[in-house]
């Protein structure tokens, strides 16, 4: 095991990997399994959008899965003991996967179910913290300036999350790599947030 995890081409399959699990939008999953026809053209693939097209529980369902694989590169690299910066690498490359999909035309969602399951396994004190102020910032957000504002209270409960991710992995003194890799997600989801709002003219993310 641990001449494996030293291999730079294990490490690199590791990743390559990673991104090709991130790009299984689970949203293009579900809706082809239900023959449901037009998904993914007019609103997001993520959760929420997955919500508003075929209904509450399948957009659970949906976010229970895109979380889900978010989990897998950093359980799978604590298991295969890879070296931390690897496992940073892997967990950004499952969003990027998630936000850019190379099996559905890099049309994916915005990436914050996915960061959620890799941040409950790679940085869970922080997570603690950061998810529910989140929710509690959306729904604040959705009966003031959401009144007013077109953005969604899910961009701004997200934007909010992944803000806090990076802060309070610095106030809990957690390794480099690991600050690194959630102030790129932050940039990461708020970049496809803004270009989802614009592509789709949707005041969501998800």
């Amino acid at each position: 095991m641990d001449r494996l995890a030293s291999s730079i081409v294990f490490k690199v399959f590791f990743v390559i990997v990673s991104y090709l699990l991130g790009s299984v939008c689970f949203g293009y999953v579900v809706a082809g399994a239900l023959k449901k026809e037009n998904f993914g053209r007019e609103d997001l693939p993520g959760a929420a959008g997955s919500a508003r097209q075929m209904g509450l529980a399948k957009g659970i369902l949906v976010g229970f899965l895109d979380a889900l694989k978010g989990m897998i590169p950093p359980l799978l690299g604590k298991l295969f003991k890879l070296d931390l910066v690897t496992i940073c690498i892997a967990c950004l490359a499952v969003v990027i996967g998630h936000n850019w999909p190379i099996f559905f035309k890099f049309r994916g969602g915005g990436g914050l179910s996915t960061t959620i399951g890799m941040s409950m396994i790679l940085v869970p004190k922080e997570f603690i913290i950061a998810f529910p102020i989140a929710i509690i910032s959306g729904y604040i957000y959705k009966y003031t300036l959401g009144r007013r504002l077109k953005f969604h209270p899910n961009a701004v409960g997200g934007g909010v999350g992944t803000f806090l991710l990076p802060v309070l992995s610095f106030a809990f003194n957690e390794p480099l790599p690991v600050l690194i890799l959630f102030i790129i997600v932050f940039f990461v989801v708020a970049l496809k947030g803004i270009i989802l709002f614009y592509i789709y003219n949707v005041k969501t993310v998800g």
